[in-house]
């Protein structure tokens, strides 16, 4: 995954790294972060048009032990 550097928020966006031809379905690599406890949310799911691949996460949604 590559962080896109941002200005200041309390998120980060994750892209992947594109392998020769894989690809990797946002959607379910959200649901998957979910599962297991950080909050994630699909970047294809905001584009209309041409949609990019990436995790758009809060790093303010973590629970302290």
């Amino acid at each position: 995954m590559t962080i896109d550097p941002q200005p200041g928020g309390m998120h980060i966006i994750a892209r992947p790294r594109f392998i020769g031809q894989a690809s990797i379905d946002d959607c379910k690599l959200a649901q998957r972060c979910i599962k297991n406890g950080l909050y994630a949310n699909a970047l294809s799911t905001w584009y209309t048009a041409q949609p990019l691949q990436g995790l758009l996460m809060s790093y303010t949604n973590i629970s302290s032990p």
